[in-house]
């Protein structure tokens, strides 16, 4: 009996008829009040400043500062280019707080010059503008530069092939072409033929226009054959070189 007993317990429902017949209605109501919830988050997603959809200017917009006529913080003038683009400009240095800028006139610039007008005025103080990834910029001390490879605009690190060059050849051009504060990273590399530098956008911008213009030069010089009889062609050109 006792055996019997103790199978007939547990064979017994634990949830009695009518707690069973709520539990089902809850259930069949669970899907209904998760769609319910699920559309009521989309709405509100779309209808708030994060589900919105960013509006960005035409880069032939223009943008007027003539409101800006006291001295203006440097980090109010980047949070206003940023807000303008609708892009995302960080600060990687907290001591930028204080450094200020001040235009001396109303000024109109285009939308699509905003980011070089504002890494000229960075780099007069010591920063310059990077880009991390699309629409992901930040400003950074100019000797703090990561290396970047990325394929943007304002990426610091370019390599330039030098063709028929070598590019130790050209260290001293680049050297004098460059301000004296622009403090790049380069890498000469005669076993590759290239130059490699890390640098704010506008440094190597000027060094790939320096070199461009040599190329140029280059390209335009013309070559002659001159015959020589009865002289050996380096004699010849020992005695040319001591006549300039």
């Amino acid at each position: 009996m006792k055996t019997h007993d103790t199978l007939h317990h547990c064979a017994a429902d634990p949830i009695p008829g009518k707690a069973r017949q709520d539990l089902r209605r809850r259930r069949a109501r669970l899907p209904v009040a998760l769609l319910a919830l699920v559309a009521a988050i989309a709405t509100s997603l779309a209808g708030s400043p994060a589900g919105a959809q960013i509006q960005r200017p035409n880069p032939d917009d223009v943008v007027s500062f003539a409101g800006f006529v006291d001295p203006v913080d440097l980090t109010t003038l980047v949070d206003f280019v940023s807000r303008t683009l609708g892009i995302n400009i960080f600060l990687a240095d907290p001591n930028m707080q204080g450094a200020q800028v001040q235009f001396r006139a109303p000024m109109d610039v285009r939308a699509g010059d905003l980011l070089d007008m504002l890494e000229l005025l960075l780099e007069a103080r010591g920063y310059a503008l990077t880009q991390e990834r699309k629409d992901w910029y930040v400003v950074r001390p100019r000797d703090a530069l990561a290396p970047n490879f990325e394929d943007q605009p304002f990426a610091t690190t370019q390599i330039f092939p030098t063709p028929l060059l070598k590019p130790t050849s050209l260290q001293s051009v680049i050297s004098n072409v460059l301000p004296q504060n622009a403090q790049p990273r380069i890498v000469y590399s005669d076993a590759l033929g290239v130059i490699i530098s890390t640098a704010p956008a506008r440094v190597n911008q000027a060094i790939g226009q320096a070199l461009e213009r040599i190329r140029q030069q280059l390209d335009a010089q013309q070559f002659h054959r001159i015959e020589l009889t009865h002289i050996a062609a380096t004699e010849a050109r020992q005695r040319l070189l001591s006549l300039l």
